[in-house]
C-alpha cells in the first residue's frame, strides 16, 4: 500500500449525496486497481456492495472492467469477475459492456490480454467474447 493511502474505511459523510458517495468509492477504486494492491482491492470487495464495481462508469470516470484491463493485473481482473460472476442480478440489470480485450489491447496490458485469451469457454461466453 502507498504511503498516501489510507485504510479503506466506511466512514462515509452522511451530508453527502448517495451519488457522491459513489463517486468517491469508485475513485478509491480506480486508484486501488491502478496501484494493483490486491489486499486493499479484497478489502473494497468485502466491505461495499457489488453494484460499487459493477455500476457503469461516468462520462468522468471510466467502469471498473475498463480499468482493470488497462490498468490492473491479471489478478486484479479475476477478483472483479469473482464480483460480477457472484451477482448476476446485477450484472444484468447494469448490462455492461465487456470489452476488455480492446481494453487490454488499447493499453498495451499484455498480462491482461495473456489472462483474457486463457479464459474457459464458459467465462468467455459470460463476458459475451468471442472465439479467439
Amino acid at each position: 500500500m502507498a504511503e498516501s493511502d489510507p485504510p479503506l474505511s466506511d466512514a462515509s459523510n452522511t451530508s453527502e449525496c448517495p451519488d457522491g458517495v459513489l463517486a468517491r468509492r469508485r475513485n478509491r477504486l480506480v486508484n486501488i486497481i491502478k496501484q494493483n494492491d490486491l489486499l486493499q482491492l479484497r478489502q473494497f470487495i468485502a466491505l461495499y456492495p457489488p453494484e460499487d464495481m459493477i455500476a457503469p462508469g461516468t462520462p468522468y470516470l471510466d467502469d471498473t472492467l475498463f480499468n482493470a484491463a488497462s490498468y490492473g493485473s491479471p489478478e486484479a481482473l479475476r477478483l472483479i469477475l469473482e464480483v460480477y460472476n457472484a451477482a448476476p442480478e446485477i450484472v444484468k440489470r447494469f448490462n455492461p459492456k465487456f470489452r476488455l480485450l480492446l481494453d487490454a489491447c488499447g493499453a498495451a496490458n499484455i498480462d491482461v490480454w495473456i489472462c483474457i485469451r486463457g479464459m474457459t469457454p464458459e467465462i468467455r461466453r459470460f463476458l459475451r467474447l468471442r472465439a479467439l
